[in-house]
């Protein structure tokens, strides 16, 4: 993902690159750097990832594409085995995009194994296909139930549906599964300014990018706190899960936010020391580098995931 710069109030309308954007910006609104990306060593922190992936207990944000790969082309029941096998063991849950091009076969394996599952509904400007896209969706449940369903993503940032069409599709999923928590995942700020939306989900999922907000990677669990924060302020007490989150590993630099192993390795701990101390449920974005996000992110959009394309974990002590 990445988000419509023109959203955010300190941005000047014609800065795509952040230059108007300065770390007092930051500063001032009471961030300050985080002990574990500023000061730990390299090795301390590659300890501590090692530890937290080892506990078995992440939750990540799982696509089983690999190179030439994209959404809309359908997956064979081996390639998702053998991406999911990576990192079964590593997790206690994951987040679906959508149950299309086979990805039904992912939430089978996942459930099979005891974890847990946010299943996504793929929907976009086309109300009528919405509707499809639910009822494949709603179909696939009958026999492997969920734990949360969320109906869309991003589609109000980018403005392909309306408010009251997202509200229809989502009542009438609760309407067909009342027994599952159904939400919306779209950006933190996304639930301020529609609090009929916040009525509606028994959920709040919530994408929080400090690094496409410009913001400076010793600065950004405090500001990853401040978009959780916002988002508890309006949801009048229902759950607020962080969606996505995370960090590239490489890629061209947004504003005062750089890419680099280093960052990615220190925001993940940073993140995940965040996520436990606070009680909050999180899914890191994500499980493999995925090359066709190039298309729509630039070369950085290739280069989020704690695994790289071939499979190969980022964060490891043979790093240090």
């Amino acid at each position: 993902m990445q988000y419509d710069k023109k959203i955010q109030s300190f941005i000047a309308p014609n800065d795509t690159l952040g230059k108007s954007v300065s770390r007092d910006h930051f500063i001032n609104m009471g961030f300050s750097p985080n002990s574990l990306i500023s000061y730990n060593p390299l090795k301390q922190n590659l300890y501590l990832a090692d530890g937290y992936i080892s506990q078995g207990a992440l939750r990540l944000s799982f696509s089983p594409y690999m190179n030439g790969q994209r959404p809309g082309v359908e997956i064979d029941k081996e390639q998702i085995s053998s991406r999911f096998e990576v990192i079964s063991k590593y997790v206690s849950g994951i987040r679906l995009f959508s149950l299309k091009d086979g990805n039904h076969q992912s939430m089978m394996l996942a459930k099979k194994s005891g974890k847990t599952v946010m299943a996504g509904v793929d929907v976009g400007s086309d109300q009528n296909e919405n509707y499809v896209q639910l009822e494949n969706t709603l179909w696939y449940l009958t026999e492997h139930s969920v734990d949360i369903l969320s109906i869309g993503n991003e589609v109000l940032l980018r403005g392909e549906l309306s408010v009251s069409d997202l509200i229809e599709l989502i009542v009438e999923a609760k309407r067909r599964a009342p027994a599952l928590k159904v939400g919306y995942v779209d950006a933190y700020f996304v639930f301020e300014k529609y609090p009929e939306l916040v009525d509606v989900c028994d959920v709040i999922l919530i994408n929080c990018y400090p690094f496409w907000e410009y913001c400076p990677v010793d600065l950004a669990i405090d500001h990853l706190d401040s978009m959780y924060e916002r988002a508890v302020a309006v949801s009048n007490g229902k759950q607020v899960i962080v969606a996505e989150t995370g960090w590239p590993s490489q890629g061209a630099s947004c504003g005062l936010a750089f890419p680099g192993f280093d960052s990615a390795l220190g925001y993940f701990v940073a993140a995940m020391e965040w996520s436990q101390r606070k009680d909050v449920e999180m899914y890191y974005f994500a499980a493999f580098d995925e090359s066709w996000k190039m298309s729509d992110e630039g070369d950085v959009g290739a280069y989020w995931g704690l695994w790289d394309e071939m499979a190969k974990r980022k964060f490891t002590l043979d790093n240090g």
